[in-house]
This record gives structure tokens, C-alpha cells and sequence, in this order.
């Protein structure tokens, strides 16, 4: 009950305009701003988890798939360094070069593995140049010159006499250079106690071929080493395009990140590569999320702005037509309160207001009419009025005997002119002579 007495005092202290526009604030412009933030909140969020999911899901896809290549190339790099044949062969002294060649001519595993994996781009085997007999490399046996002994690869190969993965530079066809993700295997000869290092290079084409991708920026690195795969081919040999946390085998993170100077949805994991310590990188960014996001953000923003200037011009031009026909009713009945009835019928329509003015019309037509009947009463009684007047004089006047009252007034005049009194009997002639000429007139 209170909160109604509210509702309505504070309406009835308001003109009609302003309390049309609280109607439209409160009735449509909060809702709409309500319904519309809380819509655009829930689908801002579903579309930037979808992308988180989508981007999560491609560099999954792309984990699955190095996870595979590595599995691979470890399946070959366990199968040669096991492979008593290929012992046999390194651990023998040839004569010369063309007898080493010969002999290694009939080895025909690295054949099958590139026959059978077209994951690998190249595959080489470094081994002491005593047995080649030679400086210069044959088919898949490369020696092992003082150049090769000073290059990275082949330090680390040395020292930790274990598996592990780099990224390495390789130059192909027209001396056209790119990176490439090489596995290093260290391949122990037990008849010399010496060792052979198989470096195997995994296929950017592969990769590209497997890891089909038009709409995310996808980047692949194994530890703080250059980008050895990235969907932009001319990113490979930068840096990794994020900060790295080299001190977790497995590490995922999905969001909003800044990526090469641009914000945008990514997912970041690092997996453990296969049989080694090292850990390979990915990031696989959507290239048009935080634009689509965008459209979608401007494209409520301009609904919400379309919707409430509609409904707020409409409330607008709607306040100012039923405001004017309100005051054109209002100036209408005060003329008629000031007892003006000329109004002219300027409220057109079929509404409420249409019917009251309507009304008053009525209304003033029969205070006209209602005015004229008074009228004609009022001058019908002053005519009986008159009329009854006018009968009280005629039975006054018939009262009276004319010639009773004429020998009376002529009586007393003789006795005052007897008396010798002239005024007297002059003004009884006088008054005689008014009264016949009052009496003949009220006749006629």
C-alpha cells in the first residue's frame, strides 16, 4: 500500500512528457541495457571460451602429431643403433675408400626408413673418417672432420652421449636455407669403443601437410632454440614468440596473450620430446578471434544504440504529439470555464482524448441550449410581468369613476375661487386636466 501511494505521488507531481519519459527509462531503457549487458557478457564469453577451445584443440593437434614424428624417428634411432650389421660395418679397417664404399653400399636400413617415413626430410651418419677412408661424405656416412667436431650438435653428441633434439639450420636446393627440427642419436660401437651420432631432420612440408591451418598462426620450437616450424615460413630461425618456462616437462596455458606485438587467443603447451631431456614449445594463435570478437562487440553496441534512439524517438514524438493534444484539451474547457463555448474541434483521432473532447462538446452544446431556454424564460416572465403591471393599472383605473372624480375636483375648485383663492383653484384645474389625460391614456 505505501509503495503504491509512492508510485502515485510521485507520478502525480509530474506532467505527462516527463512521466511518459520515466515510463520509457524505467520500462525499456534499463531493461534493454540490463538484458542486452547481460546477453553480450554471456556470448562475449562463449565465443572467447569457443576460440580458447579452438586454439587449445589446434595446438593439441599439433602436439599429437610431433608426438608421433618423435616416436618415429626414436623407433629408427633405436633400431639402428642396435643393429649388430651396422657395427660390423663401422668396426671394420677397409683398405680404401672404394672398399669402405662397397661395404657400406649393401646397407640398405636408412633406404627403408626414408622409403617408409616421409617425416624425415634427411638422415645422416657421422662416423670416424678412418672408416670412410675419406673426407668427403657417401650416400647417408658423412665423416666426422675437425669442422663437424666444433659444431654444437656434435659437442653436446660428445659430452652427454645421449639422444636430444635441436633445432638446425639447413640449406637446400638454390642454397635456399631453413630451419628444421633434427634428433640426434648417439650410436655406440662396441668393437672399437668408439661411437657414430645419426642426425635425422623431421620435414617441414610434413608438418605442413598434416598440420593444416588457414586460420591460426601456429609456432614450434624445442628449447630456447630458433623456431623450427611455423605456419608463416618466414618466421622460422626467430625467436620463440613467447616467454618460455623451460623448468616444467608439461606446461599448458590457454588465453588472451600478446604475441609478436598483437593481442591474441592462443594456447601455449610444452611437451617433453621423446627420449631426451628437451622439451618442445607450441603455440598455435587464432589470427581473426580478437577481430571477430570485435565485430561482435561493435555489432551490439551499434543494435543496442539502433534500438533505444528507435524506441526513444518514438517515446519522444509520441510525449510531444499527446502532450500538445492534452493542452489543446486543457485551453479547450478553460474557455469554457470563462464561459467562452466557440472551441474548434482540433483534436483528431479514435482515442480516449478523441472521446472527451467529443464530450465536451456535448457538454457545451447543451450549456448552450440549457442558456437560451434560461434566456427565453427569463424574457417570457418579464413579459408577464409587464402584462400583470399593466392589469393592476387597468383595475386601478377602473376603480375609479372619471366623472365622480371631475365634479369632485371641479366642486372644490369653485369654493377656493368662492374664497377668492385663484391658486388653489388653478392648480385643482391642473391636476384635474392630468388625471383625465393619465386615465385616457391607460385606455388606450
Amino acid at each position: 500500500m505505501r509503495l503504491t501511494k509512492l508510485y502515485q505521488n510521485f507520478f502525480s507531481r509530474q506532467n505527462v512528457g516527463k512521466q511518459l519519459m520515466t515510463l520509457f527509462i524505467c520500462t525499456i531503457l534499463i531493461p534493454i541495457l540490463m538484458i542486452g549487458g547481460i546477453i553480450y557478457l554471456y556470448s562475449y564469453r562463449q565465443i572467447t571460451q569457443n576460440y580458447e577451445h579452438l586454439s587449445q584443440s589446434k595446438a593439441t593437434q599439433v602436439r599429437s602429431v610431433l608426438v608421433s614424428t618423435t616416436l618415429y624417428l626414436n623407433e629408427i634411432c633405436e633400431s639402428i643403433s642396435t643393429d649388430r650389421y651396422l657395427w660390423n660395418l663401422l668396426a671394420c679397417d677397409y683398405p680404401d675408400s672404394a672398399a669402405a664404399t662397397r661395404a657400406l653400399d649393401q646397407y640398405d636400413r636408412f633406404d627403408q626408413a626414408l622409403a617408409n617415413m616421409t617425416a624425415i626430410s634427411s638422415l645422416k651418419l657421422y662416423v670416424d673418417e678412418n672408416v670412410l677412408k675419406q673426407d668427403t661424405p657417401y650416400s647417408y656416412f658423412y665423416p666426422v672432420t675437425d669442422e663437424v667436431r666444433h659444431m654444437d650438435w656434435y659437442t653436446r653428441a660428445a659430452s652427454t652421449k645421449g639422444n636430444f633434439w635441436m633445432s638446425g639450420l639447413r640449406t637446400g636446393q638454390g642454397d635456399v636455407q631453413y630451419w628444421e627440427l633434427n634428433y640426434y642419436c648417439h650410436i655406440p660401437i662396441p668393437q672399437t669403443g668408439s661411437y657414430a651420432v645419426l642426425v635425422m631432420s623431421v620435414s617441414n612440408d610434413y608438418l605442413h601437410n598434416l598440420i593444416l591451418s588457414e586460420d591460426y598462426d601456429i609456432y614450434a620450437a624445442v628449447n630456447s632454440d630458433p623456431v623450427f616450424f611455423s605456419t608463416d615460413r618466414s618466421y622460422t630461425g626467430n625467436s620463440f614468440p613467447l616467454p618460455i618456462q623451460t623448468d616444467a616437462a608439461y606446461y599448458t596455458q590457454t588465453g588472451k596473450m600478446r604475441i609478436l606485438g598483437e593481442d591474441a587467443i592462443a594456447s601455449v603447451q610444452t611437451m617433453p620430446a621423446c627420449s631426451s631431456q628437451d622439451s618442445i614449445h607450441i603455440v598455435a594463435s587464432s589470427r581473426d578471434a580478437l577481430s571477430y570478437i570485435q565485430k561482435v562487440k561493435l555489432s551490439f553496441l551499434l543494435a543496442g544504440i539502433f534500438s533505444l534512439s528507435i524506441s526513444g524517438l518514438l517515446i519522444l514524438l509520441y510525449t510531444r504529439y499527446f502532450s500538445t493534444r492534452i493542452q489543446t484539451l486543457r485551453l479547450a474547457m478553460k474557455k469554457v470555464a470563462h464561459n467562452d463555448y466557440e472551441i474548434v474541434n482540433s483534436i483528431q483521432g479514435d482515442d480516449e482524448l478523441t472521446a472527451v473532447f467529443s464530450d465536451l462538446k456535448t457538454t457545451v452544446e447543451k450549456l448552450k441550449r440549457n442558456e437560451a431556454q434560461i434566456y427565453e424564460t427569463q424574457i417570457r416572465q418579464q413579459m408577464i410581468s409587464n402584462q400583470q403591471h399593466q392589469m393592476e393599472l387597468k383595475i386601478l383605473a377602473n376603480q375609479i369613476n372619471p366623472h365622480f372624480l371631475y365634479n369632485t375636483l371641479e366642486t372644490i375648485r369653485m369654493k377656493a375661487f368662492a374664497e377668492g383663492n385663484r391658486e388653489v383653484a388653478t392648480a385643482i384645474k391642473l391636476l384635474g386636466k392630468s388625471m383625465r389625460y393619465v386615465l385616457n391614456n391607460t385606455k388606450t
